[in-house]
């Protein structure tokens, strides 16, 4: 007999939130889209044109937007938490046949910060 995946998922946040582990639970699940575009501070418009095919593209794209040209100490960590989680939400709308997990989707977040790190590690061995 074959189990309903949200009846795994439910079982997952159950889980992780017993175990206090908010890696994989979905941020406030009821969210409108209303709410999100307020919380990410952008319109209906910004986020059509940051979505991509995938959740991770989409996460790369959002978070693109909000900080185009973050100062070199700016990092993933220094990025509020609802910011992150409202991302991952938009994503869930945007692309609802993607399953990408919820770390895999940070990740990519993560990443925009450390290739911009990267890049500016290169320019200023470059000129030396």
């Amino acid at each position: 007999r074959r189990i309903d995946s949200k009846v795994i998922q439910h079982f997952n946040e159950t889980t992780n939130i017993s175990r206090n582990d908010k890696e994989n639970t979905i941020f406030h699940q009821d969210t409108s889209p209303v709410d999100i575009m307020r919380i990410l501070n952008m319109n209906k418009d910004q986020l059509k044109i940051c979505n991509k095919k995938s959740s991770t593209a989409t996460a790369r794209s959002v978070i693109k937007f909000i900080f185009p040209h973050p100062d070199s100490n700016f990092g993933y960590s220094q990025v509020d938490k609802i910011i992150i989680d409202t991302i991952i939400q938009y994503t869930k709308f945007s692309n609802p046949n993607d399953d990408t997990s919820d770390a895999k989707i940070r990740r990519a977040i993560s990443n925009y910060f450390s290739y911009l790190n990267y890049q500016r590690k290169i320019k200023g061995n470059h000129y030396m």
